[in-house]
């Protein structure tokens, strides 16, 4: 499943946020990879996360290899922390 999210935190991607979706998503189980402009990022990575320099108002295109429930948890936590 490929979804898009709109980043929606003030601040854009930091700290913070990237490191609860991480954590969130560790626990989900499912395969996923985030691309904003050119960058690619896998979640589970804080740092990765916050290398993608993505900004409030900022298009993420989510990708997900999983179940459709584990799809639509990762589509929640997205929704939830960024």
């Amino acid at each position: 499943m490929i979804f898009t999210h709109q980043v929606r935190d003030p601040a854009g991607i930091h700290a913070r946020p990237a490191a609860l979706l991480s954590i969130a998503l560790s626990k989900i189980g499912a395969r996923v990879k985030i691309t904003h402009q050119t960058r690619t990022a896998d979640p589970r990575s804080v740092i990765q996360m916050l290398s993608l320099g993505a900004l409030h108002g900022s298009e993420l295109q989510v990708e997900v290899q999983g179940t459709p429930e584990q799809a639509l948890a990762v589509q929640q936590e997205f929704e939830t922390h960024l």
